[in-house]
């Protein structure tokens, strides 16, 4: 069923966040992979390494399209 409210990409963002809360990668883990930007200087600091969005990204279940 599709949704005209909610563009495509849009759609698979949510999904992702929904997947990324559900296998517990954690909001500093999530938003730099979603694209968000941080909401305070704190989250600034120590940020997130390659080898940990690798490694978030490849604990997920691959979707056939």
């Amino acid at each position: 069923m599709s949704d005209p409210g909610v563009a495509p990409n849009q759609g698979w963002r949510h999904r992702f966040s929904y997947l990324a809360t559900d296998l517990n990668f954690g909001e500093k883990v999530t938003n730099p992979l979603c694209g968000w930007l941080v909401r305070s200087v704190a989250e600034r600091y120590g940020g997130v390494s390659l080898k940990a969005r690798a490694d978030a990204i490849n604990r997920l279940a691959w979707v056939k399209v």
